[in-house]
């Protein structure tokens, strides 16, 4: 198996370098190239979407190929079993071209050695590890209050996607998340405001089987604080006098805040899960230009509310 996954990878790299394919199409070569390993697809798929691979195979240094390997992999071993894990090393390293089978079968026994030392984290029967999308909770918070709540978007659609790649590698899944795969990130995101019960909800369930129950969220809680609440901004009205609007304009901030430390703390105990999962910390992905469009354009929007919030009415109507 490990030497037709590296085949496959040396005819991948071969194809896109005789016919300068475009990284948007590493997909549609992939299933061409990988006709015969339908169960492993899906993951090849994601492999061929992800920035670190697609650097990989356009523009990093042949030098550097070993050191952007194993950042690639730090991504993807959250995500997928160890097998999985493996048959991906292979085909990673016919993609490069680093013409190391051996250290294909090396890297397999050292996946396979750790596994036989440290037994596998799973939630429920037949779920692997990597359970949920990791995120700096501190940056989310952050972008968060800056775009005004519109970078949660932004994080509740990675948040389903995550979900709807797990149900594609696993073999089985629970009741719970037995329709993960018929999930439509966009409308997860569109209704971010209800669906973040549901992420709670599942969070929560982790904690209880890791023992963690003492951190669990609460879901009802966390959905008031952050879909509710921020409605209370409407009610808060610039007045004339500019003392009393940088009261007000405190107290939005106060609201902003409090709604949008809860998808970070759903994130911490997310990342705690994924720790305890994996035995080290998560790695968090580098902000791409699909952050900062959501970053920028809800900044805009943050700067007018500070202006309307602080000029008297009768400023802008003289």
């Amino acid at each position: 198996m490990s030497n037709e996954l590296f085949n496959a990878g040396l005819a991948f790299r071969q194809a896109i370098q005789s016919r300068q394919i475009p990284p948007h199409q590493f997909g549609a070569l992939l299933q061409d190239i990988c006709t015969d390993q339908p169960g492993l697809k899906p993951a090849l798929l994601d492999l061929s979407a992800r920035q670190v691979f697609r650097e990989i195979m356009l523009h990093q240094p042949t030098t550097q190929k070993a050191l952007a390997k194993d950042r690639l992999l730090s991504e993807i071993r959250p995500l997928y079993r160890d097998e999985i894990v493996s048959q991906l090393t292979a085909f990673i390293d016919g993609a490069l071209d680093l013409n190391t089978i051996d250290h294909v079968a090396s890297g397999s026994q050292t996946i396979n050695e750790r596994s036989l030392h440290k037994p596998r984290q799973q939630g429920v029967a037949g779920l692997t590890s990597g359970s949920f999308y990791a995120d700096n909770p501190s940056r989310l918070l952050l972008l968060s209050v800056l775009s005004f709540g519109i970078y949660t978007f932004l994080w509740s659609y990675r948040h389903w996607r995550h979900y709807k790649r797990v149900a594609a590698t696993s073999q089985s899944l629970p009741a719970l998340r037995k329709n993960d795969a018929s999930i439509l990130p966009f409308w997860s995101a569109s209704f971010g405001g209800f669906y973040i019960i549901g992420a709670s909800r599942r969070i929560r369930l982790r904690l209880n089987e890791l023992g963690f129950d003492s951190d669990e969220p609460r879901p009802w809680l966390v959905f008031i604080l952050f879909s509710l609440v921020p409605s209370l901004i409407n009610l808060l009205q610039a007045s004339e006098s500019v003392s009393t609007n940088i009261v007000l304009l405190a107290v939005s901030i106060s609201i902003i805040i409090v709604a949008y430390m809860q998808p970070a703390r759903l994130q911490e105990l997310a990342n705690k899960v994924l720790q305890q999962e994996s035995g080290v910390r998560p790695q968090f992905r580098t902000l791409n230009a699909w952050d900062w469009l959501f970053v920028i354009s809800g900044g805009i929007f943050s700067v007018l509310y500070i202006i309307g919030m602080l000029v008297p009415p009768s400023w802008l109507e003289s």
